[in-house]
């Protein structure tokens, strides 16, 4: 399917607050670490170059998002990429002045810390529900979601529409694992295994090391009550300090992936 004028295009990108040597920063001052930075962009005046940065499931994350749909890989790129720049520079000096220590905008994809204390966000009010089902399955069923994901939204379209292409998506690429190769780290296909089969969601289909033993696995492909269609398998990978210029590359990359599957 091409890529036509009703078919928008926009992306949701995860990062973490972290020292340089991969220690999370789950609160600033006995606050909320993605609340702090919010806030205090709020009172500088900063949040004007990133106006979409909200905080995610846990203190440590920060996520940024297209403020609107849009039509290239390179529109949507362009402007997560600016964000990107903005966010990474205030945390790098202006928060880490305020915290008194070195704070950086981590995109490593999953954290390097194999302990660390969860802390559920102040932000949407359903990711307490998320948070307490995935520990009751454990920690490092919880760990898995406290990455640095990246979501492709292409759309929009009717229910019908775009049931009728994951399905097509779904026999066409019976192993989507292999379409999508490269695009994400070995663990986090870990970790997307260990949530899927904790919260039930097509239980099923889950992504494998092996292709050989891979079922069906759409199971982070889904058609949303926005009417798009998000694809939720991506990272940035195990680099932790990326540049804008970076993340610009990779943005594209993952959206024409998208745009050639669907």
């Amino acid at each position: 399917m091409n890529l036509l004028n009703g078919h928008t295009l926009a992306v949701e990108i995860e990062f973490a607050l972290e020292t340089p040597c991969g220690k999370q920063i789950n609160f600033i001052k006995d606050q909320i670490a993605s609340d702090f930075v919010l806030k205090m962009a709020l009172e500088t005046g900063d949040i004007k170059n990133f106006l979409t940065a909200k905080q995610e499931l846990d203190a440590c994350q920060l996520e940024l998002t297209t403020d609107t749909y849009r039509f290239t890989s390179i529109g949507v790129a362009e402007h997560i990429a600016a964000q990107h720049y903005y966010l990474q520079k205030f945390v790098k000096t202006k928060v880490s002045d305020a915290a008194g220590l070195q704070i950086i905008l981590s995109a490593r994809s999953v954290p390097s810390e194999k302990e660390f204390i969860p802390v559920t966000s102040v932000g949407d009010s359903h990711y307490s529900e998320i948070d307490r089902a995935l520990r009751s399955f454990g920690m490092e069923t919880r760990r898995g979601t406290n990455v640095r994901g990246v979501h492709v939204h292409f759309g929009t379209m009717d229910l019908e529409t775009g049931v009728s292409i994951l399905n097509r998506i779904s026999q066409q690429y019976p192993c989507l694992f292999d379409e999508i190769t490269g695009l994400y780290t070995p663990f986090r296909i870990e970790t997307i295994n260990s949530v899927v089969r904790a919260l039930g969601e097509h239980t099923e289909h889950v992504i494998c090391n092996n292709p050989l033993e891979y079922n069906a696995g759409h199971s982070f492909t889904r058609f949303t009550r926005y009417g798009t269609l998000e694809f939720r398998q991506f990272d940035l990978g195990e680099k932790s300090q990326q540049s804008s210029d970076e993340i610009y590359e990779k943005v594209v990359r993952m959206i024409n992936k998208v745009i050639e599957l669907v």
